[in-house]
């Protein structure tokens, strides 16, 4: 199976890597609020309460963070 460009990288319940259209992607997960370190969440608050932090934005930067950290151990894992 071949992604492309856009495209976000799974990791499935069985370890499976498969690739997922940003649509589907979309259409499937919701964002989420990251758990944070009791001092990363007070930053959070701070930038939030100053207008600096979109909080759905938020979520979703940490989900994309997460995919990209799962690209780089699949890159890793096959020597790329």
């Amino acid at each position: 199976m071949r992604g492309e460009v856009g495209d976000w990288i799974i990791r499935g319940v069985k370890g499976e890597i498969y690739p997922c259209k940003p649509d589907i992607f979309d259409a499937t997960y919701e964002p989420v609020t990251p758990v944070l370190s009791s001092a990363q969440d007070e930053a959070y608050d701070t930038a939030y309460d100053a207008g600096h932090v979109d909080g759905e934005r938020a979520a979703w930067g940490a989900m994309r963070d997460h995919a990209v950290r799962v690209r780089e151990d699949i890159e890793r894992e096959a020597g790329l």
